[in-house]
């Protein structure tokens, strides 16, 4: 590509300073009458980067043509088109992309701006659109208002999601309740890991699944955290093992869950005291259970939340196995921290207990985790973002 003019450096940088990224080509005489231009790789990076189009797994062929939507800026105005991406078959099938209508707003050479943005792709004429101007500026304020909902990263990762959507049905990794996280970090290329810090560059990933029946969400959980052993009566999670568990085959386990309300079936309840400052998990035969310092699970909350995609999916059987489509994600920042207490008294957050004694005597806890229904996230997270992963 040719050096960008002073101009076009000034009009790029109007995207770039609001957080959109941009594709830039530069289609020769010979593109503009063959109507081809090619897909440099910085361009199809983006296209892959921002789940629009994956050159790398499309087929050779007219029958592999893919057309994504597509508005070309004529003058102050956007006029709706199409683009084609596709791979020839001769050749190394380069890629190639193409917006009808473009001739007659390109010449040869032009800089072109594309920005992935409003579930389409938005050319600009960096060469010759006056985009400063009062008249264009304005048609460009949806656009350039899209940028900064969020970040950098939180686009990349956004994009990837949309990315692995438009593949439909992926087979499961793993088995049970977790499955559905293993396969989307699988996918994203994350290794299964138990830390507390955010899984993806800052941002943590939550997968929940959609019920089959009503399609509401499961739980998803917020974080994990023992309780204060100093100031409980039992003293590890064994001993409320052996207080509270059930026999299942050769094992003896506590998988429950507990809540303010009242007792559940293991007889098992939780008590709020914000005087105090402190979270007691109280039950039919004993007072203190187990307790946590709210100034903790706030902590907690705050550090492992500061942002999260809380990502949705619903399984499928193909071929007799389990397979998932991921279809939406909520993004949050910022946990409002001090919700919680008030929350889990109102059995919006809710706790999980997960804890096994093998026949060998091993104990393993899983929890305490601490849960809440995506539907939920805007009482505990200022301002939800909702982004589809299939449109």
């Amino acid at each position: 590509m040719r050096a960008l003019t002073e101009s076009e450096k000034d009009r790029l940088a109007l995207f770039t300073s609001r957080g959109l990224r941009v594709g830039l080509l530069q289609p020769t005489g010979t593109a503009l009458e063959k109507s081809i231009i090619d897909a440099v790789e910085p361009f199809r990076d983006l296209l892959a980067a921002t789940g629009v189009h994956d050159f790398a797994s499309q087929g050779q062929g007219q029958s592999h043509k893919v057309q994504y939507p597509a508005r070309l800026l004529v003058g102050s105005d956007w006029i709706e088109c199409t683009a084609s991406l596709y791979r020839p078959e001769t050749k190394l099938g380069d890629p190639r992309i193409w917006f009808a209508g473009l001739k007659r707003l390109v010449g040869a050479n032009n800089i072109l701006a594309v920005v992935p943005a409003l579930g389409r792709l938005n050319l600009i004429n960096l060469t010759r659109d006056a985009i400063e101007s009062r008249d264009v500026s304005e048609a460009l304020a949806e656009l350039l208002d899209s940028g900064p909902s969020i970040d950098a990263i939180a686009r990349e990762l956004l994009g990837k999601l949309k990315a692995i959507a438009r593949r439909g049905p992926v087979p499961a990794i793993g088995h049970g309740d977790t499955t559905i996280g293993m396969t989307l970090e699988h996918l994203l290329g994350l290794a299964p890991n138990s830390s507390k810090k955010p899984d993806y560059k800052g941002i943590e990933l939550k997968v929940s699944r959609k019920k089959r029946s009503g399609g509401q969400q499961n739980r998803v959980n917020l974080f994990a955290q023992v309780a204060d052993w100093s100031l409980s009566g039992c003293r590890s999670s064994a001993a409320i093992l052996d207080l509270f568990g059930y026999r299942v085959g050769p094992d003896f386990k506590l998988s429950c869950t507990v809540a303010a309300s009242g007792f559940n079936s293991q007889g098992l309840r939780l008590q709020v005291d914000d005087k105090s400052g402190l979270l007691t998990e109280t039950s039919k035969i004993r007072d203190n259970v187990a307790v946590w310092r709210l100034a903790k699970l706030r902590q907690r909350l705050s550090e492992k939340h500061p942002a999260t995609f809380w990502v949705a999916g619903k399984s499928a059987v193909v071929d007799g196995r389990e397979h998932f489509v991921f279809t939406g994600v909520e993004y949050t920042t910022n946990p409002m921290t001090e919700n919680l207490g008030a929350l889990i008294g109102s059995d919006v957050v809710t706790l999980d207990h997960l804890i096994r004694r093998y026949s060998d005597g091993r104990v393993t806890e899983k929890g305490p985790l601490f849960k809440i229904r995506p539907k939920d996230l805007g009482l505990l997270f200022p301002s939800p973002q909702s982004f589809s992963l299939t449109t």
